[in-house]
């Protein structure tokens, strides 16, 4: 009675299990990450070495090919003037001075009748005519080679005879190892081109200390850029380079071990810093996982079981190795909903921000209708007595071109065009005058009928034609004759029309332009028109539409509250903006089912 459940004591065992599993795992990935690291040290501290090896051989083969250089130099300058002398040219001796410290013997001059030679190195005085001008090196035996004689012959034809000059000097390399001492322990050597020494620099160093040499195999495993080359058991970084002038090779050697020895101090250094970095990322990865999934696991099914306990629930046989997962399941499922739940809020908060927006302008757009609605009601009350004094003077201009008509045979075809016009907007203006009182209530007493936008546009800028002629104004109509006939009330847009177009024509100047263009767009018609102006100063844009506003100095600010009286009656939409040749823009869009 006293032992604890045996699903219990098997469940206690699955987690040890499961803990000691990915102890194992989390340190046998610290393990690879350390062997990795290591790995990236010794590949960089591999690469240092052949970049500073490279850099010490190069400063040796410069150092070498410097010196022969700087003899070869002054002994072609002393060889010149000697000739020169010779000649019967004029000339000077240089200071020997300077030759001195540059060669152990010589400069010494030496002349020879054709086909002699000297006894001495008769290999070096080549007196054939194309060799003239070309020095010669040879390096002296029983120097350890490191003296070279250096030879250059003339050809004097008047005299039938050569001309050599000739000098000795030491090649000492030790000056160019001062900084670096390391570099007295490299092999440098000068080889020709089967592998045989002709001189050495750094003898007593390896692999090529007593009686070994190089062989034409090694000669020709080193390259011309510094690698790793195996010799007798060890690693040597090498590198050679070719002489042409002397058809020789200069190598350099150094033992690998040399700049591993250097840097074992380093090498220690950062296997123990890799060390420390691996055991602390093992330690913090262990605490996590401790805190975080091995002990809220162990709290979850202890729950589990007392709450089995409660409710009475008997765990099957062989279903506790399900329990884990059972419960990493519920989790999964329940992390799902609550995601699912946040992508949902955020969705509806969005919509609803929108939503909020919207309504916000309809509001704003709904406030300006009615207070825009309201000054039309004031303006039509206060103008009703007006609108009944224009009725008596009107009915009475109608009546003398009533009378005119009959006298139509006596008119030119202009004034009888002009008559036509006059007793159209004649009924026009009568017509406004019945809806005059009606100016606030929107759609009060009106008939839509089908009618062309572009018609109507045309007939105003025949109206406005003189006007537009006498300011020199160039019109630039752009009707697209596709659009559809619309419902409109045909002599409100025709005044709507009217007034953007004498707006326009007010506002240019003198030899202005003005765009008036039809066009289809998303389901509307759209008229723009545009001048070339001063335009609108900005801020004002919103209240041009508002009655009795104008800039104008002799302006009413009723034309274009009127315009957009018009344009509400027909359920469109107008706006002012910038227009590119200068002045304003207006843009009417009319529904095409209005």
């Amino acid at each position: 009675m006293n032992q604890p459940p045996r699903n219990k004591v098997f469940l206690e065992s699955k987690i040890f299990k499961f803990a000691l599993t990915h102890s194992l795992g989390l340190m046998v990935g610290n393990l690879l990450i350390l062997i990795l690291g290591f790995f990236f040290v010794r590949v960089m501290l591999h690469d240092g070495w052949i970049k500073r090896f490279g850099v010490q051989s190069e400063n040796l083969t410069n150092g070498f090919s410097s010196e022969m250089h700087d003899r070869e130099m002054v002994l072609k300058l002393w060889s010149s003037q000697q000739f020169a002398q010779e000649g019967g040219a004029n000339g000077s001796i240089p200071d020997l001075d300077v030759a001195s410290s540059l060669f152990n013997e010589g400069p010494v001059k030496y002349e020879f009748e054709p086909n002699k030679v000297l006894p001495e190195q008769p290999e070096v005085f080549d007196l054939r005519p194309e060799a003239s001008n070309a020095v010669k090196y040879a390096f002296l035996p029983g120097t350890d080679r490191k003296e070279v004689r250096f030879t250059l012959c003339h050809r004097v034809s008047e005299k039938n005879r050569t001309v050599c000059s000739s000098a000795k000097a030491h090649i000492n390399m030790q000056r160019y190892t001062v900084e670096n001492p390391m570099m007295r322990t490299f092999r440098f050597d000068l080889l020709d081109a089967d592998a045989n020494t002709v001189a050495e620099y750094f003898p007593f160093n390896r692999p090529f200390q007593g009686d070994a040499a190089y062989t034409k195999d090694l000669l020709n495993k080193i390259p011309e850029q510094v690698s790793v080359v195996a010799y007798d058991g060890q690693e040597y970084f090498a590198k050679k380079k070719f002489l042409p002038k002397m058809g020789l090779y200069l190598v350099v050697m150094a033992p690998v071990a040399l700049f591993k020895a250097e840097t074992s101090t380093k090498d220690d250094l950062y296997f123990y810093v890799l060390v420390f970095i691996s055991l602390t990322s093992f330690l913090i990865n262990f605490e996590f996982f401790r805190r975080k999934i091995l002990l809220p696991t162990w709290e979850v099914r202890n729950f589990e079981e007392i709450i089995s306990r409660e409710l009475g629930d008997a765990t099957p046989e062989g279903a506790e190795a399900k329990d884990l997962h059972l419960i990493r399941y519920f989790f999964e499922k329940l992390h799902q909903d609550v995601r699912a739940f946040k992508v949902k809020e955020s969705n509806y908060r969005e919509v609803l921000q929108a939503e909020v927006r919207k309504l916000e302008e309809e509001k704003k757009h709904t406030v300006a209708q009615v207070i825009q609605m309201e000054k039309l009601s004031v303006m039509s009350r206060l103008m009703a007595g007006v609108a009944h004094e224009i009725r008596n003077p009107l009915t009475s201009i109608k009546l003398a071109i009533d009378n005119l008509k009959l006298k139509r045979d006596e008119l030119t075809p202009n004034q009888s065009n002009y008559m036509d016009i006059l007793s159209e907007e004649v009924l026009r203006l009568s017509r406004i005058l019945d809806r005059f009182l009606g100016l606030g209530k929107k759609g009060v007493g009106v008939s839509y009928a089908k009618a062309d936008l572009n018609e109507i546009v045309n007939q105003v800028v025949l109206i406005s034609h003189d006007e537009i002629k006498s300011k020199r104004i160039d019109l630039e109509l752009s009707l697209d004759h596709t659009i559809p006939k619309l419902n409109l009330i045909e002599d409100e847009m025709t005044s709507a029309i009217m007034n953007l177009l004498k707006n326009a024509v007010e506002a240019a100047p003198e030899h202005g332009k003005i765009k008036v263009k039809t066009l289809r767009s998303e389901g509307s018609v759209v008229l723009t028109v545009e001048d070339s102006g001063k335009g609108i100063d900005a801020g004002t844009e919103e209240k041009v539409f508002d009655i009795f506003f104008t800039t104008k100095a002799n302006g009413s600010g009723l034309g274009l509250s009127q315009v957009m009286q018009t344009v509400s009656v027909h359920h469109g939409e107008i706006a002012v903006e910038r227009s590119d040749l200068g002045g304003a823009l207006f843009r009417m869009a009319l529904p095409v089912e209005g």
